[in-house]
């Protein structure tokens, strides 16, 4: 039977990682989007279709922001683990 230990959980790490793909995953799938418009000669510039070409810009810089910001969250819980199993 296995040991009861606790279960360590990150709210913040969790939402950050969530957030960091679900915006990057919508900005990639509107680029291949994107992408089949352009081979099918589907005009983008009014409607519906301008949005459609703008939405990958600052999806991808959010994104990024996301992540970074997911990077650094970790790595002080994982420093943090690691002091304190390092005292025991």
């Amino acid at each position: 039977m296995p040991k009861d230990t606790p279960v360590r959980s990150n709210r913040i790490e969790r939402a950050l990682g969530v957030m960091a793909a679900t915006v990057l995953g919508v900005a990639i799938v509107d680029i291949v989007v994107i992408l089949i418009l352009a081979l099918t000669k589907v005009s983008l510039s009014s409607g519906p279709g301008q949005f459609a070409r703008w939405l990958p810009l600052p999806a991808l810089a959010i994104g990024l922001v996301l992540l970074i910001a997911f990077i650094f969250v970790s790595g002080l819980r994982r420093r943090r683990e690691s002091q304190q199993d390092a005292r025991r």
